[in-house]
């Protein structure tokens, strides 16, 4: 059986826009997710915040792009009103990363891949740094 984890919008970022000092440990992760290694789960909210960043440092047309490539490789857990609900009532630090970390648990993953692990109850799931992606 393939681990489930879950990728946090930086990491993908990450690898799209190739940030340097991040690239490669993200890199790691989605050349695990592309390859079949791994099943790697997104949260539905990361697909339009990727589009609006990509689309604001480069193009509409690299937007989406990174969105299609982005749907072909990770699996979308939908964001729905009862996610909304449970990270409204569990509100931690950070709104949007309690919708992904409810998202996380949702799919049943192990591991919530994030370069913001401070953001995250780890109590809930393992909270990981790209860099310990192995």
């Amino acid at each position: 059986m393939k681990k489930r984890i879950f990728v946090d919008t930086n990491i993908l970022l990450d690898v799209l826009l190739e940030r340097e000092g991040f690239y490669y440990d993200a890199l790691k992760i989605w050349a695990s997710a592309e390859e079949g290694m791994i099943d790697a789960y997104i949260a539905a909210i990361s697909v339009n915040n990727v589009h609006y960043v990509i689309k604001r440092m480069k193009s509409e047309t690299t937007a989406m792009i990174a969105v299609r490539i982005i749907l072909r490789i990770f699996k979308v857990v939908p964001v729905d009103a009862d996610i909304l609900s449970c990270a409204a009532d569990f509100h931690d630090k950070d709104y949007e990363d309690d919708i992904q970390l409810q998202c996380a648990l949702k799919a049943s993953c192990s591991q919530l891949f994030t370069r913001n692990p401070t953001h995250y109850d780890s109590s809930l799931m393992a909270i990981v740094p790209p860099s310990a992606f192995v």
